[in-house]
């Protein structure tokens, strides 16, 4: 079993010009740097809002692994249904628990030969958005049970205030230091 997992992680794709620059070089990007393993915030990935299916399917096909979101992955009504069925595309897991999709998810990944698990979580920030689970609880329950599973976890936290970035960041700091 390899020792070593290449991850990289986009930030926002905003809409056709951020799918275009991808498509002109991601593939590079992936061979030149060895790379095993893409995730991007898909959250504007439609016109600048919303994730819809045929824009999904896009990045897909250009080498992202897997898409997460934010405060703005429900703005596309018609993308429900894809965003429930999809398991490549994460909701911020601090939702309600009625909220269609999954806020987080494991994904094997094969590194010469060998197979990695990798879970990655998706969390939204409170700070200015709205109403929603904490996330900092949230997050810490859904690592409690995923470390039973793998010990490689991503988490996509995505807010808009970065002092809280900043406290969610110290918190898991402090937690791989005990």
């Amino acid at each position: 079993m390899p020792d070593t997992i290449n991850v990289l992680f986009i930030g926002d794709i905003i809409g056709e010009p951020g799918l275009k620059v991808l498509e002109a070089n991601l593939k590079s990007l992936i061979h030149d740097h060895k790379i095993h393993f893409v995730i991007a915030n898909g959250e504007n990935l439609s016109t600048g809002k919303g994730i819809l299916e045929k824009d999904a399917k896009k990045a897909f096909e250009i080498g992202i692994n897997v898409l997460t979101g934010g405060n703005h992955t429900f703005s596309k009504i018609q993308s429900g249904k894809y965003i429930g069925e999809e398991a490549r595309i994460l909701r911020p897991c601090n939702h309600h628990e009625e909220v269609y999709g999954r806020g987080y998810n494991i994904y094997p990944v094969s590194v010469d030969g060998g197979i990695f698990k990798v879970a990655v979580i998706n969390t939204l920030g409170r700070v200015y958005i709205s109403t929603l689970n904490c996330p900092f609880r949230t997050s810490a329950q859904i690592v409690e049970r995923l470390n039973k599973d793998t010990n490689i976890i991503i988490i996509d936290f995505h807010g808009e205030a970065s002092a809280e970035k900043i406290a969610f960041g110290g918190i898991w700091t402090a937690k791989s230091l005990l």
